[in-house]
């Protein structure tokens, strides 16, 4: 019994801190979105993690940094590389994990700010479904990301 309550308490922490980690990679995120400074701080963090720790959340914050490197190089070869690479991570881990809420907002983000011509918005549609129903459903055991995931929503809409 004593073994169990130790489990469950070392289960729990390592919960938290999971879940800590993840709120902080969005407000990096969020940050890297605004500007140069914020962008090279979150590509730093979400690149200093070890390979064995990459869950498919952490893949698909390791594709924005690659979209967003986009918006810093000048040259076009290297911006379709670094778009090819983004484009790789996000759908390497929506197969991992497609009922993954917080990966499909994200790539709904990202396919919903892609110009047309990169032909990148094949899964438009069916994101934002799953997002409307998520939303719908008041699944709020995750506040933040659910908060995110409706101004996302309501900016695009306007």
């Amino acid at each position: 019994m004593r073994l169990l309550g130790l489990l469950l308490v070392s289960f729990l922490m390592i919960a938290s801190v999971y879940g800590q980690s993840v709120k902080t990679l969005r407000e990096s995120f969020t940050l890297a979105a605004k500007d140069k400074g914020g962008f090279h701080e979150f590509s730093q963090r979400i690149h200093q993690i070890k390979a064995q720790e990459i869950t498919p959340l952490l893949k698909g914050y390791q594709s924005l940094s690659y979209f967003l490197q986009c918006r810093y190089v000048l040259n076009p070869y290297e911006k379709w590389q670094y778009f090819l690479k983004g484009k790789t991570l996000m759908e390497d881990a929506v197969k991992i994990d497609p009922k993954n809420t917080e990966l499909r907002w994200l790539r709904y983000a990202v396919q919903t700010q892609l110009p047309f011509f990169l032909s990148y918005h094949q899964h438009e549609k069916e994101d934002k479904k799953l997002l409307m129903n998520y939303l719908k459903s008041n699944q709020e055991n995750d506040q933040d990301l659910y908060l995110r995931i409706q101004r996302f929503i309501q900016q695009t809409a306007q």
